[in-house]
């Protein structure tokens, strides 16, 4: 069992490396769109959400692992890939609206949506994550 979880870490630090490639990937795209002109937007977005997906992923694998090592559960996981997961919608809510595919208040609503859902859920992270400290001292 001990080399699963060795393997599965390991894993989990290719992934975070991955997504890492990802998001510098996009940064670059970013750039050479706004030097160039070229319009690779669609491009970039869908980079960006796919590497929110694969971090979406990799919180799962990391709470398989904690049940693996029989380590306490915690609830920060669910709240921080229902986070990740807002944002995500968030960015492809947008990237219809930049490619003109979105048009009325419904798209402004959606992503006003997911920003408080954003909101409440961070402030829940950070009670969870004072509620363990203080039960851990």
């Amino acid at each position: 069992m001990f080399n699963v979880v060795r393997y599965l870490l390991w894993i989990e630090y290719l992934i975070h490396l991955v997504v890492a490639i990802m998001l510098v990937i996009a940064v670059g795209g970013i750039i050479i769109s706004t030097f160039t002109g070229f319009s690779i937007t669609k491009n970039v977005l869908l980079l960006i959400s796919n590497a929110l997906l694969i971090m979406i992923i990799k919180e799962v694998i990391w709470t398989v692992i904690k049940f693996f090592k029989k380590e306490r559960f915690s609830v920060a996981s669910f709240i921080l890939i229902g986070i990740i997961s807002a944002v995500r919608q968030s960015l492809f809510v947008e990237a219809q609206i930049s490619l003109n595919k979105s048009h009325g208040w419904e798209p402004l609503i959606e992503i006003g949506a997911n920003t408080l859902i954003i909101l409440v859920l961070s402030v829940a992270y950070y009670i969870v994550k004072k509620a363990e400290a203080c039960s851990n001292d």
